[in-house]
């Protein structure tokens, strides 16, 4: 009965928010972009289907499809896998292993398990380099439900199951420079109240990987708060793999962590004995201490504090996970949390004791803007004085004591009705401007906006050596292009 009313609830909570992983084979045999070799694996695996499936692409997967080939035994030939349920609101998920066999396609296993989708996959090395193992995630379908890890070995046509546990979260990767990977967990909380914010409950990580042949515990560390999200990435030049925690902590207080392999530990990279604020004001190196191997929690330290959780990324494509700060712009420190225009600022760890500063971001309110390097100590930031949305102006100005401060850069963001209306008004006044994109209305009573960049004409109140050092400031559209990111952005008329 108990299983029943779970099976219920889980059904429920899918028809009342949809299953976007859920597929039919139609939507994915006639996708406008399916390669002849894919509509060959869908021909494939389409006899050994039952009437009625419905194939479901896994939530974390690298290939963004519902079949694939891979190597699982080590042989040189490939296996066909495929993800299917049998109807849409069945708690049950198939996968399917076929091999072939003379050139024809046979079926080697299928595993069921319980769940409403495919929470992650992975095919991946973890006891041998030769034969990797299959990594299984499934998901009940709602907050609060356990995740399950079924972990696969496979030969002469079978699969076996090695290894199993729920989980919270899971990332997995070389964290140990050996070659093999490793499974790194969250267990789910266990005995939470409603009543508890996500920084009274304390989050356990744990780190697996295969010993003697078997998978086993191999560290296990306690962190301060909720694990909000976890990602193993490359953290350092030097190939080093780690682990990156966002973790929130109060209200208005959050903390990242990084965690590496360290003497057969988890160590937390970003502690710093000293205060890093004024290295951090002008962009400089931030110390660090000797990283954290004890037995005791991981905590918030102020080299990691943010006032909001972030998420570490790799900002500036070289394949190396900066770590994100939130910085404070100058002039807006007597704000309101909520409204301060946070400047994103990425760090990026060297290896050994310091991080680097890589560059400042804006990511707030629907716009993501690199700042201009040119810019560091030369800019202010004001919002619009829009009493109930202001940002919905943001301005960029350049400050000079003695004269009057003048626009380097404006982002917008108006309704697509009013955006027609505003556009033939700046091409009237040969105004340069950037379309950065265009955003749909998020919910019911909301409108459909546009995000856009304005480029302001030269100031002609400034003069002397602050008119000059503005021009070198200014940017053209080419640059906006550039600093935005986005090569499918409109570009308007060029700055002059």
């Amino acid at each position: 009965m108990k299983m029943m009313k779970l099976i219920s609830l889980c059904l429920l909570l899918l028809i009342i928010s949809g299953c976007s992983q859920i597929v039919s084979p139609g939507d994915l045999l006639h996708a406008p972009n399916r390669t002849n070799e894919e509509q060959t694996l869908f021909k494939a695996v389409q006899p050994f289907l039952p009437a009625g499936y419905r194939l479901t692409i896994p939530a974390s997967y690298d290939q963004g499809s519902a079949i694939r080939l891979a190597d699982l035994d080590g042989d040189g030939q490939q296996e066909l896998i495929a993800f299917y349920k049998k109807s849409q609101l069945d708690y049950e998920i198939n996968v399917l292993i076929l091999h072939q066999q003379n050139g024809v396609w046979e079926q080697s296993d299928l595993i069921t398990h319980s769940g409403l989708n495919i929470d992650y996959v992975g095919i991946l090395p973890v006891a041998s380099q030769k034969s990797p193992y299959l990594l299984l995630g499934f998901a009940g379908g709602g907050n609060g439900l356990p995740k399950e890890l079924y972990v696969y070995s496979y030969s002469n046509f079978k699969a076996s199951q090695v290894f199993n546990r729920t989980y919270d979260l899971i990332a997995v990767g070389d964290m140990d420079g050996s070659g093999l990977s490793q499974i790194a967990l969250v267990p789910p909380f266990e005995n939470v109240t409603n009543s508890q914010t996500p920084a009274e409950i304390n989050s356990q990580l744990l780190l697996f990987g295969s010993q003697d042949g078997k998978i086993t515990k191999l560290a296990a560390r306690n962190i301060d708060g909720m694990i909000n999200s976890m990602q193993m990435r490359r953290a350092a030049a030097n190939n080093r793999n780690g682990l990156f925690l966002s973790i929130p902590a109060g209200t208005h207080s959050a903390y990242t962590a990084l965690l590496v392999w360290n003497h057969h530990t988890l160590a937390n990279i970003l502690t710093s004995s000293g205060s890093v604020s004024d290295a951090l004001a002008e962009r400089k190196p931030l110390p660090l201490s000797k990283p954290d191997d004890s037995t005791a929690p991981v905590h918030m330290d102020k080299v990691s504090a943010t006032e909001y959780p972030t998420e570490s990324k790799d900002v500036n494509r070289d394949g190396i996970t900066e770590t994100v700060l939130l910085t404070i712009p100058p002039g807006t420190g007597n704000m309101a949390p909520l409204v301060v225009p946070y400047i994103s600022t990425y760090y990026q760890w060297d290896g050994d004791r310091h991080l680097t500063f890589i560059q400042d971001r804006f990511e707030q309110w629907g716009y993501d803007f690199r700042i201009p390097d040119r810019w560091q100590g030369h800019y202010r930031i004001h919002l619009s004085d829009d009493p109930i949305n202001p940002q919905n102006e943001i301005h960029f100005i350049y400050p000079r004591n003695g004269q009057s401060s003048a626009d380097l850069l404006v982002l917008r963001q108006i309704p697509q009705s009013d955006w027609k209306k505003l556009e033939e008004k700046l091409k009237k006044q040969k105004e340069a401007y950037v379309v950065l994109k265009h955003i749909s209305a998020a919910m019911t009573g909301t409108t459909a906006q546009v995000s856009v960049a304005l480029l302001p004409n030269q100031s002609s109140h400034l003069t002397g050596e602050a008119l000059q050092q503005y021009k070198q400031l200014r940017l053209n559209v080419s640059e906006v292009l550039l600093l935005a990111g986005n090569t499918g952005i409109i570009p308007g008329k060029e700055a002059q």
